[in-house]
């Protein structure tokens, strides 16, 4: 290719290196490549090694957009059967799937509830928003159920409303590692299992 040095590199060199693991890598990992390329130049470029970057005009390839399809109410029974109360996993899990069904709240806002938050009597939950807004979400008896099964197998004192296995605090990555794995399970594919229940019969996705 005659390339001696890194000032004989130019776009059309470092595009047909791109080219050749494009087919061979995820969309967004080929994306975090050309990243890791581009930043690497503009490092020779800091460091006075080359006058200019060869991608200094190139863009970073397009993410294409998949659909992501609404998770159906027949699809929330084989979740929920994977909750089968036989260990505190499962106890926990039903505890979160049906709180999230119900009342819609982000992954964010879920992990973050505490058990004072919890009022059993009014049937409210206090959670915490973006911009720490405070706001109360309606919880009807079955989850309520739910949620104090779970609680009444914990074995800790830990303030916040959800643990792990080993009884420690769940954290919001723990959490999405949670839904995931149980949609996986469940067979649901392409499909975002942080919902909540639209107005039309199916669970909206939420962000």
């Amino acid at each position: 290719m005659g390339i001696e040095n890194a000032s004989s590199l130019t776009a059309h060199h470092i595009r047909s290196y791109l080219l050749t693991f494009k087919d061979r890598v995820k969309p967004y990992t080929f994306r975090d490549y050309f990243r890791a390329i581009k930043l690497f130049f503009n490092w020779l470029v800091d460091e006075a090694i080359l006058a200019i970057s060869p991608m200094a005009n190139m863009k970073p390839p397009r993410i294409p957009k998949t659909l992501i399809q609404p998770v159906r109410l027949e699809d929330i029974r084989p979740l929920l059967a994977l909750c089968d109360d036989k260990t505190f996993l499962d106890i926990c899990n039903k505890a979160i799937i049906l709180l999230l069904l119900e009342t819609g709240l982000r992954l964010s806002e879920l992990a973050k509830i505490q058990i004072k938050e919890i009022n059993f009597n009014r049937g409210v939950i206090k959670v915490i928003g973006k911009g720490a807004k405070e706001r109360v979400v309606a919880v009807q008896h079955k989850t309520q159920k739910a949620i104090l099964h779970y609680l009444i197998n914990r074995k800790d004192t830990y303030p916040c409303l959800w643990v792990t296995e080993e009884h420690h605090p769940l954290t919001l990555h723990g959490i999405q590692i949670v839904i995931i794995r149980l949609g996986q399970r469940a067979g649901l594919k392409n499909i975002r299992c942080s919902t909540q229940i639209g107005s039309h019969g199916k669970t909206q996705v939420t962000g």
